[in-house]
C-alpha cells in the first residue's frame, strides 16, 4: 500500500500511527501537499468495506487534532485483490 502511495506522488508515509489515542493506518501527504488520514479497507467481491459509525467518529477526532496545525483530509482506501480505490470522506 505505501509503495503504491509513493508511486502516485504521495510522501512523508507514515503507517500505523497513533493519535488522540486513534490508530491510524497511514498518515502522508497527498501529491497536492495536504496532510491526509487514509484508512485501509479489504473488500470482498461480495462485500462492500465501510466506516462504521464508530470509526467514523474515532477518525474525524484524530483529524481535528491534526488540523489544529494544518487542513487535513480523510481517504477511504478501498483494497480488492490487486485493485485500489481511493475515496474521499466527507471533509474536516
Amino acid at each position: 500500500m505505501c509503495e503504491y502511495l509513493q508511486q502516485q506522488g504521495w510522501s512523508e508515509i507514515l503507517h500505523d500511527v497513533t493519535c488522540a489515542r486513534v490508530q491510524l493506518d497511514i498518515v502522508a501527504r497527498s501529491p497536492r501537499g495536504i496532510l491526509t488520514i487514509v484508512e485501509v479497507k479489504m473488500q470482498s467481491p461480495r462485500a462492500i468495506a465501510f466506516l462504521s459509525r464508530t470509526q467514523n467518529q474515532r477518525l474525524l477526532r484524530a483529524a481535528s487534532v491534526l488540523a489544529q496545525c494544518e487542513p487535513v483530509q480523510l481517504v477511504l482506501a478501498l483494497v480488492e485483490s490487486s485493485r485500489l480505490r481511493l475515496l474521499p470522506v466527507d471533509a474536516i
